[in-house]
């Protein structure tokens, strides 16, 4: 079954302070006596993000409706872009509880507020990050064109 599309009528996250948290991958038994145990859960964890949602009323409508009935409440995995290194990049996304009631900024500005876990994040890859390291680049376009350039 293919999953939902976080629907064009309604604005992405807002920027700011929209920052993606890593998940552990690994669990930490402690036991009475001798060491802790540790051990991996999954070679790629999942990760969270808080959001903030800038809507007017009538995108506030159809958010909800959208929650309520496309997305179960937030219990369904869906499609929705979010911010990487090289711009937006579609992630798999699920609700972690409801989002806040909103906040009205304006007079049809209502600001509302919501976590996500992310499904397998978009990060660099590692030869791109070793092209970083080993010139001393802070521009990842710039690595990117000299990792097209050794593929060629």
């Amino acid at each position: 079954m293919a999953l939902v599309e976080w629907p064009e009528l309604l604005p992405l996250p807002a920027m700011g302070g929209l920052a993606i948290a890593n998940g552990s991958a690994s669990v930490r038994s402690t036991f009475a006596n001798g060491r802790d145990r540790s051990r991996r859960l999954s070679h790629s964890p999942h990760s969270t993000v808080n959001a903030t949602l800038n809507f007017s009323t009538y995108e506030n409508a159809i958010f909800d409706g959208f929650f309520r009935h496309m997305i179960n409440g937030g219990d369904d995995w869906f499609l929705m872009n979010l911010p990487v290194a090289f711009g937006l990049e579609p992630h798999t996304v699920k609700c972690i509880g409801s989002p806040s009631a909103g906040t009205r900024i304006d007079v049809d500005l209502i600001q509302r507020s919501i976590q996500l876990t992310i499904k397998r994040p978009a990060i660099i890859e590692a030869d791109l990050l070793a092209i970083l390291e080993i010139y001393g680049l802070q521009d990842l376009e710039q690595a990117a064109q000299i990792l097209q350039g050794f593929n060629l």
